[in-house]
């Protein structure tokens, strides 16, 4: 587990946290290392346990504060940051995970606030985008108060789909003076699965779908420069908080579609899947983007996706296209003739 994340700068823990629809608690509820299971508590893996993933790896940590946190839980949170994580690393500190997107309750929560608070737009969700900058806003102020410059990122989260929310969301209340990065997830393929696209995607073989992808990722580009032409006028830099293949069917008629699950996963596991992801993750550097996330780590493919960079713990390389994509591109930045050799491959026979 270990040896197969060293070779990743930082490690976004918005799952470890349980951050999509987080039920609200209070610091006092916080998860602890003595909690019997972390999953059972319904607040996730406790900040020591992260912190020491990170100084483990030296890597930097990129948490979540979840739209039921208070300002007390917010400070007390980056408190213990400060004092834990080793001072060579940054943090990067974002408000919850993609406000913007209806299925979660953060963005109910966010519509409430606004007209709670009264937040003016021209409709529910631009209000919601400009209750989510102003959290995040409050949220940085607070982080700021325990970290110099050097060693926090602060990160505003925003829609790769529609660019000028990102507008929205940095303009209101000048909020792009206190963002150093703009967080979005530029996924490709993702319409392959949904609406009726997957009456035409079944007829496709694997490599056709591969193809399809190819395409995906050169119009995604161009979203991308719209950002990045926005951002580069403050200074801000574009960072995705999640990236990849989004071959998923959406919606009952598609999730629960044998065929189109079999046809997506065999499509993942296809070989040329390394090429799709070195098309996508040179083409984000070459445009000017930064930090790049990868989502996710590891996890079984199913018929809600195949998310997984690694299927299971112990794949090898020579399977996990997508892994070996991703080291792959960062040793040849790093001036090394390949990584895979090194990184993600089991040093001793799981127990």
């Amino acid at each position: 587990f270990l040896d197969s994340l060293r070779s990743f700068s930082t490690i976004r823990f918005m799952d470890w946290q349980l951050t999509n629809n987080a039920e609200p608690h209070s610091w006092a509820d916080r998860p602890e290392i003595a909690d019997a299971g972390y999953a059972a508590s319904g607040f996730g893996v406790p900040i020591e346990v992260m912190i020491q993933l990170c100084n483990e790896l030296d890597v930097n940590p990129w948490f979540c504060m979840a739209h039921g946190f208070d300002d007390e839980y917010v400070d007390q949170f980056a408190q213990l940051v400060d004092q834990l994580l080793e001072p060579e690393l940054t943090a990067y500190v974002e408000h919850s995970n993609e406000v913007w997107n209806g299925i979660f309750e953060q963005s109910r929560y966010a519509k409430d606030q606004a007209n709670e608070l009264d937040i003016p737009g021209n409709s529910l969700f631009e209000q919601s985008m400009r209750y989510h900058s102003q959290r995040s806003v409050e949220i940085f102020d607070i982080w700021d108060d325990h970290f110099s410059q050097d060693r926090l990122v602060r990160v505003m989260g925003g829609w790769h789909a529609v660019p000028h929310s990102t507008s929205t969301i940095l303009n209101w209340n000048k909020a792009y003076q206190s963002t150093d990065a703009f967080a979005v997830a530029p996924y490709f393929g993702g319409s392959l699965g949904s609406g009726d696209d997957p009456n035409q995607t079944l007829t496709m073989t694997s490599d056709q779908v591969i193809d399809a992808c190819l395409e995906s990722i050169e119009s995604r580009q161009q979203t991308t420069s719209s950002h990045i032409e926005f951002l580069s006028e403050h200074g801000i830099e574009l960072v995705a908080y999640e990236s990849g293949q989004h071959l998923v069917g959406v919606g009952g008629q598609w999730v629960n579609n044998a065929d189109l699950t079999d046809l997506l996963i065999a499509t993942n596991r296809n070989p040329r899947m390394y090429n799709a992801y070195m098309k996508d993750i040179k083409g984000w550097h070459d445009l000017g983007g930064g930090l790049m996330m990868a989502f996710s780590y590891c996890s079984r493919p199913s018929r809600y996706g195949s998310w997984g960079m690694l299927e299971h713990q112990t794949q090898p390389l020579s399977e996990a296209h997508k892994m070996r994509a991703h080291l792959d591109y960062r040793a040849k930045v790093d001036g090394k003739t390949s990584s895979t050799l090194t990184a993600a491959q089991p040093t001793r026979s799981p127990k």
